[in-house]
């Protein structure tokens, strides 16, 4: 099994137990699946570190 899928299945874990998951990371390094996953949980940390600069 792959890191990915295993990074995966661990997602899905933690969500079945009722778990919040907030993802962390690069938009454009993210695989799709892991965005739709994460739905409004997913943060862009490229659009974070810009927020963060202009306070």
């Amino acid at each position: 099994m792959g890191t990915r899928k295993y990074g995966f299945k661990v997602l899905k874990y933690l969500r079945e137990g009722n778990k919040e998951i907030i993802v962390l990371s690069r938009g454009l390094r993210t695989a799709r699946e892991i965005k739709q996953f994460a739905g409004s949980n997913f943060r862009d940390f490229e659009y974070l570190r810009e927020r963060l600069k202009f306070k």
